[in-house]
């Protein structure tokens, strides 16, 4: 082979890779928003329609930060926030008319049925009711159901289809437990963090960290919990994700690096029937997010 053919190669498969890489989503192609939030002390939202982004709700200044966003319905999210040497808080944000009111006190809240799950001192994990809610009394009972080291990664729970819920237990087990009659059941794997439930698949869906030099560090798995099989699908997420379920797709964040804003972060979208990713948008990411249809 003569040395032309090798510049040739050298010249031509970067660019084929480029080109390869960089599939991007076209307006129109989606519906839809996400409502996320990034650490700051605002909640922001980005159209998947028009691609166009905003600021929803901006908490006051002395906040932190606004750690977790967690939907109700397509009008009402929970959100907890810190401010400066203060536990969490929990309020409710009405979508539509930019009402907010106090909730509870805690963080990470998760919501099914008339039950709230959440966190409290950054390593207990609680439930309680409804009617516990409305009270507003933070002193109410509440029913313990783990405890955390301070240094171990807030679980994400999960609804499964039988109004259970899927979380971590402090050993980091995939944990089942069920709010009716409060019993738990430690699944056989470990350091597996649920992401969500896929009713398209019945599967449930989790990340695995990984050492990787480069682009997101979170391995996605499948775990069948019925047949309790588990199935690396060997594409590489970031440990912040929202599932699209009418799309039955995946967005994420992958860091970056511009010559124009030098580190940054950029939005991918996974489908998760072809696994074939397109880049979404540049310069944004979540720390927590939630899909809000147009229905």
């Amino acid at each position: 082979m003569s040395i032309k053919f090798f510049y040739l190669i050298f010249l031509v498969c970067p660019i084929c890779l480029i080109i390869s890489s960089c599939s991007k989503v076209k307006k129109g192609e989606y519906d839809g928003k996400i409502v996320y939030v990034n650490g700051t002390n605002r909640i922001k939202f980005l159209d998947l329609k028009t691609l166009e982004s905003g600021i929803i709700y901006t908490e006051n200044e002395i906040v932190a930060g606004i750690l977790n966003i967690k939907k109700i319905d397509n009008n009402l999210v929970l959100f907890s926030f810190s401010e400066y040497g203060i536990e969490p808080t929990i309020k409710k944000l009405n979508l539509d008319n930019k009402t907010v009111e106090f909730y509870y006190s805690g963080e990470n809240p998760f919501l099914i049925g008339d039950q709230l799950f959440l966190y409290e001192h950054k390593k207990e994990l609680f439930i309680l009711s409804l009617d516990q809610v409305s009270l507003k009394d933070t002193s109410v009972i509440k029913t313990k159901i783990a405890d955390y080291q301070v240094n171990k990664r807030l679980a994400n729970i999960v609804k499964l289809p039988d109004n259970s819920v899927i979380y971590n237990d402090p050993d980091d087990y995939l944990t089942k437990y069920d709010p009716v009659n409060k019993r738990k059941k430690k699944l056989s794997f470990k350091g597996y963090y649920p992401l969500f439930y896929n009713s398209n698949d019945n599967l449930l869906y989790c990340s695995t960290h990984v050492f990787r030099i480069s682009d997101s560090s979170e391995e996605l798995v499948t775990i069948d919990i019925a047949n309790n099989e588990k199935n690396d699908l060997g594409v590489y997420v970031s440990e912040n994700v929202v599932f699209i379920e009418p799309y039955n797709s995946l967005i994420y964040g992958n860091p970056t690096f511009s010559l124009k804003y030098g580190e940054t972060t950029d939005l991918y979208i996974l489908n998760l029937n072809s696994l074939q990713e397109k880049k979404l948008i540049t310069d944004v990411s979540f720390s927590d997010a939630v899909y809000i249809g147009n229905e």
